[in-house]
């Protein structure tokens, strides 16, 4: 249950090893540290997932309470952390309609209920988080005005230009329109353009939406916080404690309380590698009566989800008997991990190959047979410069629908 309680710690720790990981355990004693309790599921880099209640985090660990005790996870073996539970109701209608929807160049996505533009610094309000602060060139666009399927694919394709000039989008009817020149300030009534060398009041009523140009941007910032409402903010850090959530990025900091945090954060950016992420650096492919089968990224071979058994996964490659694909890795990695299988959608009776190279030695051998299980892969992958796999003919020795999934094909450092 969600809430603030009271966690006892002991002076004294052991520990464990659980899946390689180490954990430090607190037994019970009367010392006391006072703590909010928080549904989460944490996956780790080892592919488990660990459920329990956050109790405390910060720049390196993840405190969680589960009945044996509570644990110290090194975020440095964190993929993600997600609420087991809903946090705050979403906003109403009207309530969006009124804020603005801050698009930034490193993919957050916030809505701010006042907005102003002054110098280089963008100033905002979050309904949750209080005063926001952007740098001018973090931001791709701001739209001021509600948006609906009469001009939402024209705004899209506007607010993603790669521009050197700014635009101030304007909408008239069911068409946007749109000034090119450079906004020098947005004010609560106005915006203060310069057009052809004159600068124009225009009213802030009349804007639909402003697209900056872009500019120099600082380094991006790598924890993905996704909160409630369809937002989004990179940040530098995460902590919780006494019941208080504080992003920071870039020198900010915006707190919130328990309730109001992030539904999910993601620690995974530099931490592992989807293939279906980076392009091979050599594909081969034997024709079979004449027909190529390239290989899929993140869909089936008939553009469907990527499915393994009873799963779909988001991420992923699907690839055909007789082609052998290989990834540059630069021996940067420690671990490859999929789960690879028949695509479920072939009924026919068949077999197939699958071979996994690094740096030319097999590292694995395996015949799949169709309705046979999934077969879980993790192999390691210390110091190997090129990951190849190959899919060939099974004991059938013909191709009757070889169409091989490979679930959440990483590789993990």
């Amino acid at each position: 249950m969600r809430g603030i309680s009271l966690v006892v710690q002991s002076a004294t720790r052991f520990s464990k090893v659980t899946n390689g990981l180490f954990l430090a355990i607190w037994s019970v004693t009367p010392s006391l540290l006072i703590a909010a309790e928080l549904p989460v599921a944490v996956e780790l880099l080892s592919g488990t997932v660990t459920n329990a209640e956050l109790v405390q985090l910060n720049e390196t660990i993840a405190k969680l309470k589960q009945p044996e005790g509570v644990i110290e996870v090194p975020l440095s073996q964190v993929l993600t952390l997600k609420q087991a539970t809903a946090s705050k109701p979403p906003r109403t209608v009207e309530a969006e309609k009124a804020l603005t929807d801050a698009a930034l160049r490193d993919g957050s996505r916030l809505k701010l209920s006042s907005l102003s533009l002054q110098e280089s610094r963008l100033l905002g309000k979050h309904p949750v988080w209080g005063e926001m602060e952007f740098g001018r060139n973090e931001v791709t666009s701001l739209r001021l005005a509600a948006t609906d399927a009469k001009v939402d694919a024209a705004w899209k394709e506007l607010s993603s230009r790669d521009l050197t000039r700014d635009l101030v989008v304007l909408r008239k009817g069911d068409v946007l329109d749109h000034l090119e020149g450079t906004v020098i300030g947005i004010g609560e009534k106005t915006i203060q353009f310069l057009l052809d060398g004159d600068e124009v009041p225009v009213k802030r009523e009349r804007v639909f939406g402003i697209v900056l140009a872009k500019g120099e941007v600082q380094s991006p910032s790598l924890i993905r916080c996704d909160l409630d409402n369809n937002e989004t903010i990179l940040v530098d850090q995460v902590s919780l404690a006494d019941g208080k959530w504080i992003l920071s990025r870039q020198g900010q900091n915006y707190e919130a309380d328990l309730e109001y945090g992030p539904i999910s954060i993601d620690y995974s950016s530099g931490k592992l590698l989807y293939l279906s992420e980076q392009e091979p650096r050599s594909a081969k492919y034997t024709p079979f009566f004449g027909y190529t089968w390239e290989y899929r990224k993140d869909r089936s071979f008939e553009g469907r989800p990527l499915a393994v058994g009873q799963r779909t996964y988001r991420r992923g490659l699907a690839i055909h008997s007789k082609s052998e694909m290989t990834w540059q890795l630069g021996g940067e990695f420690r671990r490859f991990q999929t789960v690879m299988g028949y695509d479920p959608e072939i009924s026919t009776a068949s077999t197939a190959l699958v071979r996994i190279l690094g740096d030319g030695k097999e590292l694995l051998k395996v015949d799949l047979v169709r309705g046979n299980p999934p077969h879980s892969v993790d192999l390691d992958i210390t110091d190997i410069s090129q990951l190849t796999i190959v899919v060939d003919f099974g004991t059938d020795e013909v191709d009757i629908g070889d169409r091989i999934h490979f679930g959440n094909a990483k590789v993990v450092k």
